[in-house]
């Protein structure tokens, strides 16, 4: 599971300037690059700006990157509760921010463009029914693949989920699941970490989390697979966790 921008924003120690200029000019408006050294940690951040300003003040083209670059980034921690973090880098007009692990060491990109914020859940999505009411368009279609516009329901939903960051998503199917399961796989092509749970019989509305073995957070989002939904999940998170110690 690796973000398609983790590379795209890094760039190593020991690169040129014009290296680095060639990344800032691919990476347009989210131009910025994070500094690391040779075990990924993170040195600092790189902007056009900041080689510009460092031009001025008379350091060479030819002098090691590291003599542009901001020593001191603002990140986030990948296993520490980012919700008012990320809030406040919002307000601030950041545009990417790097997630580190308790090495320093760089281990993804969030883009605000991509993902809103980074909610501490685990999501149990419910896909085992039949659909009967929507027969015969389930006969041999499970429907939570049943398209809306360009993407089946359920993706949509996905995609959702993905948007505010939670990236371990627990799929309960019975009924034709072997469909949901190819179409989704590991999750890997979305950035997320998929788990199949498969129901020998119907378990009811939320019988089937108590199959799953294990889960990151303490706080888990169930919800059905094939409601069409606009709910903002941030909103909803900070309503019910939040109204006590969050600032945002």
């Amino acid at each position: 599971m690796t973000n398609p921008f983790l590379n795209k924003h890094i760039i190593q120690f020991n690169a040129s300037v014009k290296e680095a200029l060639v990344k800032l000019d691919y990476l347009a408006s989210d131009a910025i690059l994070f500094l690391v050294d040779k075990e990924k940690k993170l040195i600092g951040s790189l902007t056009d700006g900041d080689i510009r300003r460092g031009l001025i003040k008379g350091i060479n083209l030819q002098a090691p990157i590291k003599e542009f670059i901001q020593p001191n980034p603002s990140f986030v921690f990948e296993d520490e509760d980012v919700v008012e973090k990320l809030e406040l880098y919002k307000s601030k007009f950041y545009k990417v921010v790097p997630v580190l692990n308790r090495n320093n060491q760089i281990v993804d990109i969030i883009n605000f463009k991509y993902i809103s914020t980074i909610l501490p859940l685990d999501a149990v999505v419910m896909a085992g029914g039949k659909g009967m009411r929507l027969r015969p368009l389930t006969e041999n279609t499970p429907k939570p693949l049943l398209k809306i516009g360009e993407k089946p329901i359920m993706e949509h939903n996905i995609d959702r989920l993905s948007k505010v960051g939670v990236k371990n998503i627990h799929i309960s199917v019975n009924y034709l699941g072997e469909q949901i399961e190819e179409y989704f796989q590991d999750g890997s092509n979305k950035n997320l970490n998929i788990n199949y749970i498969w129901e020998d019989k119907p378990m009811g509305t939320i019988g089937s989390v108590k199959l799953v073995n294990e889960f990151k957070y303490d706080e888990i989002l169930v919800m059905n697979s094939d409601l069409l939904t606009n709910i903002d999940f941030l909103d909803f998170y900070k309503s019910l966790y939040c109204e006590a110690n969050c600032k945002f």
